[in-house]
């Protein structure tokens, strides 16, 4: 049992670079072969810059249907396209929304942190006032009295 077979190779000057997932050709060795072609026909590409192919197509790496472009600009070019939404419902709020991205769990970074917070921190549980008798839920797990009053009350009682 061995890796599925190739489907597609290009050549560039005797290296071999392989259609990847992406739908780009690259080699571990040498990183994305229309990056390649471009350092090597006009020296090393600076950072915040991107190769952008002309004419969409990923396939074609002919040196002049490359160009380059500000990373912003580039990024402006592409995202002009109308990108697929998913429909998602919010694992904390339980709100329906639309994300870009299939995997999206929470409808905001507040519900994120919220959760990650409770998960850590889980609320406290609801307890009787040992004084009063009366139930509540405190803001604070390490509460016991359900108010300042029954505190007080019975700090003075132990007191006498």
């Amino acid at each position: 049992m061995g890796r599925p077979p190739v489907k597609e190779v290009q050549f560039y000057k005797g290296m071999a670079f392989y259609l990847r997932p992406d739908g780009y050709f690259g080699s571990q060795r040498y990183g994305l072969m229309h990056r390649f072609i471009w350092a090597d026909a006009n020296g090393p590409i600076p950072d915040g810059w991107n190769v952008h192919h002309k004419d969409e197509n990923k396939k074609n790496n002919n040196l002049s249907n490359l160009e380059l472009m500000p990373r912003s600009k580039h990024t402006v070019h592409h995202w002009d396209r109308k990108l697929p939404t998913y429909r998602h419902v919010c694992k904390l709020c339980k709100k329906e929304f639309d994300s870009y991205w299939p995997s999206t769990v929470y409808c905001s970074p507040a519900c994120k942190n919220r959760d990650h917070y409770w998960s850590k921190n889980p609320p406290a549980k609801p307890r009787r006032c040992p004084r009063c008798g009366k139930m509540f839920t405190p803001a604070h797990r390490d509460r016991i009295f359900c108010s300042h009053a029954c505190q007080e009350a019975m700090r003075l009682k132990r007191k006498n």
